[in-house]
């Protein structure tokens, strides 16, 4: 139960694991402090209680960094984070509460990560009155629905471990004003590199950075494993950039940044310590929580842990781009098609701008080809970009890499043919002709195409189609303008909205006439080219998502032909023209398509279940990724081989 101690304030906490409701508003008058009462279990260091203005949780259970004077860790102020508590109250001592008149407390989780952090818990709302003790006729009780707990923003992908209590920080000359210095993540794996950001209050000449042990005592930190100075590098004391508040400090491979230790890092529990500049024993300004190296469990774990760090680099990295990620999923499915060989026909219009994705892995694949083939690469930033563009909160997959020993196209054949049968040398961008199922492509036909060339059923060809749930189309590329994507809600975030929008319904066993007269209405639409001469006119389906003015989303046929049966009397093969509509429209003589039997349940299965979509995806994409080899643990000539993870 959760109790308030002061009548200040009436705004309280509820307990996800005692699942109660709480029905009782809250006033407090402008300028006093904010006391709030909490009680809940499984409590963890880097647990805060802030304030925010009640409209400002962000999907996912997600808030952004509160007000500088509007947080306190649950052990009641801004600089006791070495331990927590799971009951309160805590006082927030002067609080800035002006521009909102109705207000929320939260109780979120610090795991390391930089905002949005996760929201474990939100009080009912409560006013900021001039006189509390005026009527108001919104005093009437509120109800507020416990709100489910979620998993930290970043997972990796692999199980975090039970959190490691961080040595006690020492006092600050001023109280810190935001949640403190930490690591980019709690859990790092062997040879990953990391980075801290630091927030300095009184920042100095001649800062620096020093990565230690975790049970190195705060008042005996001398020889550090690593160190930087604040500006991110080592050099001369005239060099150091210091007297920086804030930035962020990157340790990796092939930097100067040894001092104790050499790279990579050994496995432990290690802290980031920011210090002041003297004589050792080093001055400690603020440590981040402790971190964990974790132990790889075989080489074969550790070389595939150091490819996909730098391609997780290139998406989510400093400089990343995570748009990427769409980019490698759709190279992994050109690749595979006829066999994954590490290379595509780039003359061929169905492959126009896999050179972006291609390039960026380039580096990556030169770096680790001892190992790795191109192939392997590709097939390898195909499951990575799939995992990371995952919702940080929610149900997550791991799409791990266990498969090596794909062949490169000119390491298997001196000579390729191109879409005319015309002969060239085999190369990354001048593969060998593959056929792709065209925009015009009808439900028979896709569903024939990707059983003869993967082996996949009905159900394996829906979920694969939910790739296009991240990406976009540019007109340059393909001749239709989809900058906007295939979803309404986010066209870079991996989950099941792909078929939300595709089928209707209340649950996947509603009649069919539910599942797709209750579906969002799609439009037939003429794309014109009459600008770009190889390209015809495309015909294609539009979305127009209520609330997002100007923002049109677009379906191809071949997406739409997962729930309506398009065919030969219903499309025109050559042009794409469909003369029946999505849903019943009485205002048109057109009648509705019929729906793709058998196809239609499998996406409305997935329309309400991220889980079983997820879950299938991940099997079906990775039997893609091997497609053109077979799986032989003994004998790895010519086959893809299990790597060994030590499992």
């Amino acid at each position: 139960m959760i109790m308030m101690k002061e009548a200040l304030l009436l705004a309280l906490l509820v307990a996800v694991v005692h699942g109660a409701d709480v029905t009782t508003p809250g006033c407090i008058e402008q300028g006093q402090d904010v006391t709030v009462g909490f009680e809940y279990d499984n409590n963890n260091n880097g647990d805060w209680i802030g304030l925010y203005p009640a409209n400002a949780v962000l999907d996912g259970n997600r808030v952004l960094e509160p007000r500088d004077r509007n947080w306190v860790w649950t052990c009641g102020d801004q600089s006791c984070n070495n331990f927590n508590s799971n009951e309160g109250p805590v006082m927030i001592q002067e609080p800035d509460l002006s521009g909102n008149t109705l207000w929320i407390a939260v109780l979120a989780r610090f795991t390391g990560n930089s905002a949005p952090y996760v929201m474990m818990e939100q009080s009912v709302p409560f006013f900021i009155k001039s006189d509390c003790s005026a009527p108001d006729p919104t005093d009437a009780p509120i109800t507020l629905a416990p709100v489910p707990t979620v998993p930290t923003l970043r997972p990796t992908h692999k199980p975090t471990p039970a959190p490691v209590t961080p040595a006690p920080n020492p006092p600050t000359p001023s109280p810190t004003n935001q949640p403190p210095t930490h690591m980019d993540k709690s859990v790092y794996d062997f040879g990953e590199r990391f980075s801290v950001d630091f927030v300095v209050n009184d920042p100095e000449d001649g800062d620096w950075v020093g990565i230690y042990s975790a049970d190195t005592p705060m008042d005996s930190l001398n020889t550090a494993h690593f160190w930087l100075w604040v500006c991110d590098r080592q050099g001369s004391l005239g060099n150091n950039c210091g007297g920086r508040s804030s930035g962020t400090i990157l340790f990796r491979e092939g930097k100067d940044i040894g001092w104790g230790s050499d790279w990579p890092l050994q496995p432990g529990n290690y802290k980031a310590v920011v210090m002041r500049n003297g004589n050792g024993p080093f001055q400690a300004i603020v440590a981040t929580p402790t971190f964990t190296i974790e132990t790889p469990s075989s080489m074969g774990e550790l070389a595939v842990n150091f490819a996909r760090h730098d391609i997780e680099q290139i998406m989510i990295g400093r400089d990343g781009d995570i748009a990427l990620a769409a980019k490698f999923l759709r190279l992994g499915f050109h690749d595979c098609v006829g066999g994954c060989d590490g290379c595509v026909d780039l003359t061929f219009l169905d492959n126009r701008g896999l050179d972006v994705p291609i390039d960026a892995l380039e580096p990556i694949w030169r770096k680790h080809k001892k190992l790795f083939s191109r192939a392997d690469i590709w097939a390898m930033a195909t499951l990575v970009g799939t995992e990371v563009s995952q919702p940080r909160s929610g149900f997550r997959k791991d799409f791990p890499f266990h498969e090596f020993g794909r062949k490169d196209c000119e390491d298997v054949n001196d000579k390729c043919f191109d879409e005319n049968d015309e002969e060239h040398a085999c190369s990354t961008k001048r593969g060998p002709h593959r056929h792709i199922p065209g925009v015009n492509t009808g439900t028979r036909e896709l569903f024939e195409f990707f059983r003869d060339e993967f082996g996949f059923n009905t159900r394996e060809t829906v979920a694969i189609m939910g790739a296009h749930t991240i990406g976009q189309l540019a007109r340059e590329n393909s001749g239709i303008g989809g900058e906007d994507g295939w979803v309404a809600e986010d066209n870079l975030r991996l989950d099941n909205e792909y078929y939300i929008e595709l089928v209707g319904g209340d649950g996947p066993n509603d009649s069919v006439r539910d599942l797709v007269q209750g579906a969002p209405n799609w439009v037939k639409h003429r794309e014109s080219n009459s600008d770009q001469s190889r390209f015809p006119d495309k015909h294609v389906w539009l979305g127009l998502p209520e609330g997002q003015d100007g923002k049109h989303i677009i379906m191809l046929n071949t997406d739409i032909a997962i729930v309506r049966d398009l065919n030969d009397d219903n499309m025109d093969p050559d042009t794409g023209r469909v003369n029946c509509n999505f849903v019943d429209r009485s205002n048109t003589r057109e009648s509705t398509c019929p729906h793709a039997e058998g196809a239609l349940q499998e996406a409305a299965r997935y329309r309400f279940s991220n889980r079983a979509w997820l879950d299938d995806f991940e099997d079906t994409l990775i039997d893609m990724l091997r497609n053109g080899y077979s799986i032989d643990d003994d004998n790895c000539d010519g086959d893809l081989c299990s790597l060994d993870l030590g499992e």
